[in-house]
């Protein structure tokens, strides 16, 4: 697989860097010991390319600094003790660096777990302000339309009430898998409250966003877990010639036609052009 410009990049500094602190471990004669050094090349490695990236390094690490070694002059009794230095040696680099690769891993997940809404797997309210606000500002950069809708569940409630959360967990994730799969690649879609969804259309100005949302409406009322409930969905929406500054103003506005969607009978899709 081809290596981005900034993997590359990654790659030739821990190279380089291996390097470097290979030929100054020969110029010191062995009168200093530097090989902790060798570990900043490798933790770098290992944040940038992982497991697989860390072995590699810490390999790459071994063989120089064992080469460090030998043609500075250093001698031992027997030979072997070359090959065993270079297991303890390229032993320690492994597992400092794996301890590295296995810390980025786990914050990794900490950062995803911490954007995704646990019951239904799409983003949650604190990702759609960072992912959104980074849409929003590219297509006011572009001039470029923008629709934000608010997905309500209508008469939700009953399904907990009368089956129980776990019946009301799943028609949840139903919605977000349907809403997720009925949208474009480019659209962002969270769970923002209890039975409550947003869904931000970049590019997208009225008349599209009212066709790909009812098209989202249908199917999900079309679906299996919908089917023999009282549940409905309303969307309100608010499609922007240009994108206003602020994302919660936005959500306020679809908010608000969402409302007027469920006060004049609920279950369609109403769009306002702003």
């Amino acid at each position: 697989m081809a290596l981005s410009r900034m993997q590359a990049i990654d790659v030739a500094i821990v190279l380089l860097g291996t390097l470097v602190i290979g030929y100054v471990d020969y110029l010191v004669d062995n009168q200093i010991r530097i090989f902790p050094l060798y570990f900043l090349p490798l933790v770098r490695a290992a944040q940038k390319f992982g497991r697989k990236g860390a072995i590699l390094a810490s390999l790459f690490a071994t063989w120089i600094w064992i080469v460090a070694q030998y043609v500075s002059g250093r001698s031992y009794s027997s030979e072997y003790i070359w090959g065993v230095n270079f297991i303890t040696q390229g032993t320690a680099f492994i597992v400092v660096s794996l301890l590295v690769a296995a810390l980025r891993d786990g914050l990794n997940r900490e950062r995803e777990l911490s954007r995704t809404d646990l019951v239904t797997g799409v983003l949650n309210r604190r990702a759609l302000y960072e992912v959104g606000s980074s849409a929003l500002a590219l297509c006011r950069r572009n001039n470029r339309p923008v629709t934000l809708a608010f997905v309500d569940l209508d008469n939700f409630k009953t399904i907990n009430d009368t089956f129980g959360h776990d019946r009301g967990d799943a028609l949840l994730r139903t919605v977000a898998k349907v809403l997720a799969g009925s949208l474009r690649s480019s659209d962002i879609v969270a769970r923002v409250g209890g039975d409550e969804f947003a869904i931000l259309l970049p590019e997208t100005e009225a008349t599209h966003a009212s066709v790909l949302l009812d098209k989202a409406r249908n199917l999900l009322l079309q679906s299996p877990d919908f089917r023999g409930t009282s549940v409905s969905v309303s969307i309100g929406a608010v499609a922007y010639t240009m994108a206003l500054p602020s994302l919660d103003d936005m959500l306020k506005e679809a908010d608000s036609v969402m409302y007027t969607v469920k006060g004049s009978g609920k279950n369609r899709v109403e769009v306002k052009s702003a």
